[in-house]
């Protein structure tokens, strides 16, 4: 969550660019997280009672969101142009697929909602499929994909519903390592992965010094293949760095479960306040102060959010709970 709103707040600056697309390692770590995590679980046999909460927990806050942010527009006049079809990209979350955007509310970061969403409608089926894989099968099987979707997107065009499927493969990978992997994280695996790291970054600026020079193949190989999967690497490494550290221990415990509480809301809501009708850097000639407001807005609005989404969830979804209950005894 800190990486991805660093990344954005960097909009603010565009001599800073690089460092930018550096912090975006946050979006894949969400990836892994989520299918190591979901890895180690077994979700079945009420595959349709997981379906709902995962509904409740994602879809929902987000159409709060919408509510909010478009009824504030409305009210300023500011709400711009809203047709039919964009309206139905924003209720049925395909805007990380098909693309464009809902006059001023801004859509442009929820591609991810979109992903995230697809792995969880794949994770029964890679449930299912969990007794049977092994190394080589998973090793084979991310090989595949991995080609594939460099296939698809050297070649196809329009590639916007492309850009982001890595996140799936990630997702999925995350998940049977999860599943497959039975030891502790030992200092040898780290300088292993520490080693394939500098190898990918050597290749990286390689193939950017390249694609510089030449443009073409080169630039568009760089662009849309190597910054993706060296990112991956690295977004690997990071999270190996944290287990290692020792920061996922009880005494963190506390912390963590306040940033988990609202790290959601919070990638929601942030965007919002960093471009487009509320950009807070037009606030004042103050850097400090407009990055102050960006952070009161932010994580004000991510509590609110976080707040009408759980009110709404026990209200109604507990009630619909009880009343099942009911009829079963």
């Amino acid at each position: 969550m800190i990486f991805i709103v660093i990344c954005h707040y960097l909009s603010w600056f565009p001599q800073f660019s690089v460092a930018g697309q550096i912090f975006n390692v946050g979006v894949p770590i969400f990836f892994i997280i989520s299918g190591y995590l979901y890895g180690q679980k077994n979700i079945g046999p009420s595959y349709k009672r997981w379906f709902c909460k995962q509904f409740r927990k994602i879809v929902l806050p987000l159409y709060i969101y919408y509510a909010i942010a478009g009824s504030l527009l409305l009210l300023l006049g500011k709400l711009g142009d809203i047709n039919l079809i964009s309206f139905c990209k924003l209720m049925l979350n395909l805007q990380g697929i098909a693309g464009g955007s809902a006059g001023n509310i801004t859509t442009g970061h929820l591609w991810f909602i979109t992903y995230i969403l697809i792995c969880y409608l794949i994770t029964p089926a890679l449930e299912q499929a969990k007794n049977a894989i092994s190394w080589k099968k998973l090793f084979f099987l991310l090989s595949m994909l991995s080609i594939l979707e460099i296939a698809m997107i050297l070649t196809i065009t329009p590639r916007a519903f492309l850009v982001n499927i890595q996140g799936v493969i990630l997702y999925i990978g995350a998940y049977y390592f999860a599943a497959l992997w039975k030891k502790k994280i030992k200092p040898v695996h780290y300088v292993t992965l520490s080693f394939v790291m500098i190898i990918a970054v050597g290749i990286r600026l390689g193939i950017k010094l390249l694609a510089d020079n030449s443009g073409g193949t080169w630039e568009v190989l760089y662009e849309r293949v190597v910054v993706q999967y060296t990112q991956s690497i690295l977004a690997v490494w990071i999270i190996f760095t944290i287990v290692l550290m020792g920061m996922m221990r009880k005494n963190c415990g506390s912390l963590f479960n306040i940033f988990s509480r609202y790290s959601y809301e919070i990638y929601i809501v942030h965007y919002m306040f960093l471009t487009g009708v509320f950009n807070a850097s037009k606030i004042s000639d103050n850097l400090i102060v407009n990055t102050l407001i960006f952070v009161i807005l932010a994580v004000s609005f991510a509590v609110v959010l976080h707040f009408l989404s759980s009110k709404i969830t026990d209200k109604f979804f507990m009630r619909k709970r009880i009343a099942m209950e009911g009829e079963a005894q």
